[in-house]
Formats: C-alpha cells, sequence, structure tokens
C-alpha cells in the first residue's frame, strides 16, 4: 500500500462517498435514524472491494448484502 497508488483511485472514493453522503442526507432530511456504522462498512467494501480486488459489491445500493454481513461478522 503507497499513498501514491491511493491518488489514482480518487474517483472512486468519490464516487462512493457521494453515494453514501445521499444515503445520509436523505435520513438527515426525513429525520429518522441510521445505523452509521453500517453504512460506513459498505462504503468500505465498496470502496476497497473496487480499488483492490476490482470487484464491485455493491453493498451501499442494497438492503441486505451476504457478504457485508458475513465480513462484519469476521471481524
Amino acid at each position: 500500500f503507497q499513498v501514491t497508488k491511493f491518488h489514482d483511485h480518487l474517483s472512486t472514493w468519490a464516487k462512493h462517498s457521494s453515494f453514501m453522503l445521499e444515503i445520509l442526507d436523505k435520513h438527515a432530511q426525513a429525520g429518522t435514524s441510521v445505523d452509521v456504522q453500517d453504512i460506513f462498512l459498505r462504503f468500505t467494501l465498496d470502496s476497497i472491494g473496487e480499488i483492490l480486488f476490482g470487484v464491485s459489491i455493491d453493498s451501499l445500493h442494497q438492503k441486505e448484502v451476504p457478504f457485508a454481513k458475513a465480513f462484519d461478522y469476521v471481524q
């Protein structure tokens, strides 16, 4: 892991963070509670999955993601 290599993936970080912020904004506008830990986990899975493994887990766009549940359990 080198900082210079992560700079190459700023567009990936931006794409996933933008959608994460949309989710948080919707909850803020509606005044509903949200599990922030779950949202941040999904953001991390989506970003790192795409950057390191070239796989789109797309967990921020889904309600239930078996991989995210398994990853959380293992941690």
